[in-house]
């Protein structure tokens, strides 16, 4: 799979957004500075910058948390998302070698019958694990599946 396929612009605008939060905060930094400065060079009666730098801190925290907000709903689809394709991912390689009929169907050495090994195994891993299984042999020289 080239990387073209599995990167479809979403790291590119991820980094965007984080860099843009960065910005925001960094420019609010800037103002308080600057304030702080124009007072100590006497522009700004004693305590102005402080006093705007309430509001101003209370304005960026609100941005925050909003934008945050917004991007922890998103991260969270990710999150879901990329655990569904791995998993996904994995349960195709454990198929394709073979691995998953294993940990489901076991022959039975005295009566080589197959038996469920797997304790909580949904029905469509079950039916594809037995198809793998009888789409390699396994099943064709060693009997029938227990019902």
């Amino acid at each position: 799979m080239d990387t073209a396929h599995r990167n479809d612009g979403a790291d590119e605008t991820k980094a965007e957004i984080y860099e843009a939060m960065a910005v925001i905060n960094r420019a609010f930094e800037q103002i308080t500075t600057a304030l702080c400065k124009l007072e100590s060079k006497g522009v700004l009666a004693e305590d102005y910058a402080y006093s705007q730098e309430l509001p101003i801190r209370e304005i960026a925290a609100r941005i925050n948390c909003y934008v945050l907000a917004r991007v922890n709903e998103r991260e969270l689809d990710d999150r879901n998302h990329y655990s569904r394709m791995r998993a996904s991912a994995e349960k195709r390689q454990s198929l394709k070698e073979g691995g998953m009929a294993n940990k489901i169907l076991s022959p039975d050495p005295l009566s080589g019958l197959f038996y469920i090994s797997a304790s909580n195994l949904d029905i469509n891993t079950l039916t594809e694990s037995m198809m793998c299984s009888a789409m390699s042999g396994v099943n064709s020289s060693r009997g029938t599946m227990a019902r």
